[in-house]
């Protein structure tokens, strides 16, 4: 089981943390363990159009995004990110050759994916949440 928790509570407490998954399990997955860490998740969505546009009028924290939706690779999250200063991860089978050198300093987790894993480096990614010490 994912370590979701530190002693002075859960890791992602309160951060709003947007999902872009469409493979149906591994989606739902990511939503219940970052549940599980305190976060709030947005989505998960399947498909960057909805993403993009939830990303409008929300605030997010930080990013879990796929990069093949279905039609191969996309990046437009990832770009629709980058310009709102939103910290991301790349979750995708995709090594990081075949990523765009624009994103050689995007943190980039190989499917299959351990969700504690996932879970930790978004904790890093967002920061400490308040009331939590900043060591990590």
């Amino acid at each position: 089981m994912a370590r979701t928790c530190e002693a002075d509570g859960p890791i992602l407490a309160g951060a709003a943390i947007l999902v872009v998954e469409d493979e149906f399990y591994l989606a739902f997955e990511l939503k219940a363990a970052v549940e599980r860490a305190g976060g709030i998740v947005a989505g998960p969505f399947a498909d960057a159009a909805s993403a993009i546009a939830h990303l409008a009028g929300a605030r997010i924290d930080g990013a879990i995004v796929d990069v093949n939706l279905g039609n191969g690779i996309s990046t437009l999250v990832a770009d629709a990110l980058i310009g709102r200063a939103v910290p991301f991860l790349f979750l995708t089978g995709y090594d990081a050759a075949a990523l765009p050198d624009r994103f050689g300093g995007v943190d980039r987790i190989e499917k299959p994916a351990d969700l504690g894993a996932v879970v930790r480096k978004l904790r890093v990614l967002v920061g400490p949440r308040e009331g939590q010490a900043a060591t990590r």
